[in-house]
């Protein structure tokens, strides 16, 4: 079953976690700022084609490629 979150702003603070996912993950910018606010939303999963295939990120976010 799939959750829908509510959209909340991104925050400074929340820009500032990106930067740290960033240089920690080494994710490009839009990506550090996706898996960032998937953070800030308690999200468990991110489905990305473009980023490392079931990479936990701060043991909370799994990244998951539909396509493989």
């Amino acid at each position: 079953m799939v959750s829908v979150r509510a959209i909340n702003r991104f925050s400074p603070r929340d820009y500032q976690h990106a930067q740290k996912l960033i240089k920690r993950y080494q994710f490009q910018l839009f990506d550090g700022v996706v898996v960032a606010y998937a953070l800030s939303a308690d999200c468990n999963t991110l489905y990305s084609e473009d980023m490392q295939h079931n990479l936990l990120v701060e043991r909370k976010l799994r990244i998951i490629n539909p396509f493989i």
